[in-house]
């Protein structure tokens, strides 16, 4: 029989507060993103018990079914969604409006971890500009609320034992994908139902009555006292750079399983504890209290344009409770019930209603590129200046093996035919760089190949761990290097890339990503302390095949990395009347850079190596530039806009002297 439990809200409870601490910087909290996770294993118990009942009774009805999960979810979604969509309306830069657009419709259309996992990694900074990038989990709850009523009227049985076995089955099989897609994908194991389905399965089989229950109150208290252990110790001992989920996520899961199992068979310690009327209130505000804490966390940070001061982070989730309370007491609860507002016809035409203008809505932001006549004629300029580069699917900048095999690359410099002389290689940075080479080169009447690929720095036998296969940057490298040992016209080689990235294996300020680990055929393990060998002998490498060759080698020094986003900044600064922050100094350049240009220094000393160094144009004076003329000359924390590369020219121009 399906009957309320107190101990449930409790343990909503355990579950919301570590979020929300996680999300607002509580460094004691650092492995409070599982508090999603015990949402899971709740959602599995709750709903499976719920379901099972009702099948056993023979008094399922699916139509029954989606109508409470709509009562329960969307009137409180979609309440939080009118109210902060007026909020970024007025707050967000026009790009930045059009990605929350997506966002929208993407939660309108339970498919918001889809566009999440595409877009963003949960622990980057970029995930703190994304006001509904918490919605994911209510996609991966809203397909399973789809898809696990199905799967049960299919296996529908009037004994548990087809219902577990067939359940089991699921949760195993999902686990081991899930175990796996972590190693390979982490993302798509973080975002996506089919790597998440096991952690619900867990509460599935709980309510299905996989595991007897105890009828001795000490062995319940004991193994919930374990159970609250296991999620205190994930909560507090993980971080974001924890491997997760996959095996790590085990030990939250387990622990509220555990938690669960014992309340099923009566009263026990935490049960009771979980049930005192302070920490049941606090579970029954916590699915608001999720919608509300992080889309007004993200534009108060948004607004600041920094991190949110003790205080500031403690009045936004002042707001958020206030929020959450009412829209708990004036929206969820109302909606709720076969007695609740508005008859099922009615109800089921609002929502479609609702999710149609949304749909609709979002749509026309996203047309509308976020309406860019909002903002005012300074800030369009300033965005405008961080357009001020090549597109993104530019043909030229992802060379393909096949173009490297055939010699078929883009040419650049003078327009006059010729043979090419010269080849620039590299990653994006050298892709940003290259019309200012080319510029360089039309004024010598020089002709040259841009071998270039993003994420791809010309580095022989080394390669980023984890990287995906399309990149394969050791065989790019290598396809290079035979292609300029089999043109002898080509004379002079141009390497350039983001150096300290690799060096370091650590992002620069507030730039979002995961550390990034070079590996090569000398390392024994995958770690940041072996980055600075592996660059320093990768590097080498790929210099000295050219030198061997017979090609002068020009080194190009990394350019600096400003650690926010420059455009975006910018804009919103003069939007909201504040002062930029500081652009990094000459120092703080040298001290990032220090191990690059150590190696650097000692490849300059060989005889056909030349290094140049773009931070004597660009960090003239005490503090390196990030604006010439009020416009931008980075297109985000550390790529030159044409504009920026424009100021290298005079630079390049000694590659064409002769």
């Amino acid at each position: 029989m399906h009957h309320y439990r107190a101990d449930i809200d409790g343990l909503r409870a355990v579950a919301i507060v570590p979020v929300v601490l996680f999300h607002a910087g509580a460094s004691f909290f650092s492995g409070g993103f599982v508090g999603v996770d015990v949402f899971f294993v709740i959602s599995g118990f709750l709903i499976t018990g719920l379901i099972r009942h009702e099948i056993d009774t023979g008094r399922f009805s699916l139509v029954n079914f989606y109508e409470r999960r709509v009562r329960r979810l969307l009137p409180a979604l979609f309440a939080m969604l009118l109210v902060v969509t007026v909020l970024a309306a007025w707050l967000l830069l026009p790009a930045d409006l059009a990605d929350y657009a997506k966002s929208v419709l993407a939660t309108s259309l339970f498919a918001s971890n889809f566009l999440f996992w595409q877009e963003a990694g949960y622990f980057g900074r970029a995930a703190e500009e994304m006001p509904l990038l918490h919605t994911w989990s209510l996609a991966v709850e809203e397909q399973f609320y789809i898809l696990f009523p199905l799967f049960l009227t299919f296996i529908a049985g009037r004994t548990r034992k087809p219902y577990v076995a067939a359940t089991a089955l699921v949760t195993a099989v999902s686990f081991a994908l899930c175990a796996v897609a972590v190693a390979v994908e982490r993302d798509a194991a973080f975002y996506l139902a089919p790597a998440r389905a096991w952690e619900l399965g867990l509460g599935a089989l709980l309510a299905m009555g996989a595991i007897p229950v105890a009828h001795r109150r000490l062995v319940r208290s004991v193994v919930g006292l374990l159970g609250l252990g296991a999620l205190l110790c994930s909560v507090t001992l993980y971080t974001p750079a924890t491997v997760f989920p996959g095996v790590t996520a085990l030990l939250p899961c387990l622990g509220t399983a555990a938690i669960i199992w014992a309340g099923s068979g009566g009263h026990n310690v935490v049960g009771d504890a979980l049930s005192a009327r302070p920490v049941v209130l606090t579970g029954l505000v916590s699915y608001s209290l999720y919608l509300w804490h992080w889309p007004l966390l993200t534009l108060g940070r948004y607004y600041a344009i920094r991190d949110l001061t003790v205080l500031e982070t403690a009045l936004l989730l002042t707001l958020a409770a206030v929020a959450a309370v009412a829209s708990w007491r004036y929206v969820e609860r109302p909606f709720r019930g076969k007695s609740g507002l508005l008859e099922r016809r009615l109800l089921f035409t609002a929502a479609a209603t609702l999710m149609g203008v949304a749909v609709v809505a979002s749509t026309a932001a996203i047309v509308a590129e976020g309406w860019p006549a909002r903002s005012d004629p300074a800030v369009r300029r300033i965005i405008d200046g961080g357009n001020d580069r090549r597109t993104r699917d530019w043909e030229c900048g992802n060379t393909s093996m096949a173009k490297v095999r055939s010699g078929d690359l883009c040419r650049t410099g003078s327009p006059q035919a010729g043979a090419p002389t010269f080849i620039v290689w590299g990653d994006s940075h050298a892709r940003a760089m290259a019309d200012a080479i080319g510029a360089a080169a039309a004024h010598a009447d020089g002709v040259g190949l841009l071998a270039l690929r993003s994420g791809c720095a010309p580095l022989r036998d080394a390669e980023v761990a984890g990287q995906d296969a399309e990149h394969d940057c050791s065989a790019f490298t290598e396809g290079v290097l035979g292609l300029t040992a089999r043109s002898p016209g080509v004379t002079d080689v141009v390497l350039a890339g983001r150096w300290a990235l690799l060096a370091e294996g650590t992002r620069y300020g507030h730039e979002s990503g995961e550390p990034v680990i070079l590996t090569d055929s000398h390392s024994r393990e995958r770690s940041l302390a072996n980055n600075q060998q592996v660059f320093a002998r990768a590097l080498r490498g790929s210099v000295t095949a050219l030198l061997a060759q017979g090609k002068r080698v020009w080194l190009v020094a990394s350019v600096p990395e400003v650690g926010w986003d420059v455009p975006s900044v910018l804009a919103r600064s003069h939007r909201f009347g504040r002062m930029p922050p500081d652009a990094p100094t000459r120092a703080e350049y040298a001290a990032r850079q220090e191990h690059v240009l150590a190696v650097l220094e000692e490849l300059d000393a060989l005889p056909g190596v030349v290094v140049l160094r773009p931070d004597a144009v660009l960090c003239r004076e005490v503090r390196c530039a990030v604006t010439r003329d009020g416009l931008p000359l980075y297109f985000d924390s550390h790529h030159l806009t044409l504009r920026g590369g424009s100021l290298l020219e005079p630079l390049f121009a000694q590659i064409f002297k002769r």
